[in-house]
């Protein structure tokens, strides 16, 4: 086993997010921060099914996103099968 990894962090849940919080700056030269998240508790058990609904722009695609390792929150933590996925975004 590559004992290499370090900031593992062991939970229960299938995947778990905790404070999550993401952003997105314009790159127009206003620097204008857009969020897309905003402090984000979200719980999802072994077996349990989940939907994800809302309006054009309310965050769904950005919190799939997030919780399946594919883009970093800004701020908050996510873990995937008790494993920490390391926090926010340099």
């Amino acid at each position: 086993m590559d004992e290499t990894r370090v900031n593992h962090v062991k939970i229960g849940a299938a995947i778990e997010l905790r404070r999550v919080s993401r952003d997105y700056i314009s790159e127009t030269g206003a620097s204008v921060r857009t969020p897309a998240l905003d402090d984000v508790d979200v719980t999802i058990e072994r077996g349990e099914l989940v939907a994800v609904c809302g309006p054009s722009g309310s965050g769904k695609s950005t919190l799939l996103h997030v919780a399946g390792a594919l883009d970093v929150p800004t701020d908050g933590e996510v873990f995937v099968d008790g494993w920490s996925l390391g926090g926010k975004a340099p």
